[in-house]
């Protein structure tokens, strides 16, 4: 097995060697590979910015392809479903219900976030008035399952 140890790495060696250099123009220096990738006008469908693709057309994007930030948008960007409404407890599933569970903890030295002063956390939270401690599982039952103000009218029916 030693005795293939050399040849191994003189392999490794001479293939990086063997590595062809991106082309010199005229004053000797290296050339950039074009920057970007996909369907940029100009570089055509390969995006490599070859002669050959750089005649063909740029393909139009299928929709505006706006990306908005989350932490950016508030509840009036918000623009529901139209012709239906999903948060209606009263529908049936269509094929089949699906249960969820949530998993609360409550540790000894730390109470639920709900149930502190207004805005008293480092990230601001709660958001509302502080609820009473014995009042928390039904809170989050209600957040989650009933539209009202304080979910802005969505539930997790939708």
């Amino acid at each position: 097995m030693r005795r293939w140890m050399p040849a191994v790495f003189l392999s490794a060696a001479l293939a990086v060697v063997t590595i062809p250099s991106p082309p010199l123009d005229a004053q000797g220096q290296g050339q950039l590979p074009p920057q970007g990738r996909g369907n940029a006008p100009g570089q055509g469908r390969g995006g490599r910015g070859d002669a050959g693709a750089a005649s063909l057309p740029a393909l139009p994007a299928i929709d505006k392809q706006v990306v908005r930030d989350q932490d950016e948008m508030t509840w009036a960007d918000y623009k529901p479903i139209p012709g239906i409404n999903w948060a209606a407890d009263t529908r049936a599933p269509s094929e089949r219900t699906i249960k969820i569970a949530m998993v609360l903890f409550d540790f000894e030295d730390q109470p639920f976030v709900v149930t502190l002063p207004k805005h008293s956390d480092p990230f601001g939270n709660p958001q509302i008035d502080p609820i009473k401690r014995e009042d928390v599982p039904k809170f989050y039952h209600d957040f989650w399952n009933k539209p009202q103000p304080l979910n802005y009218g969505r539930s997790v029916h939708e």
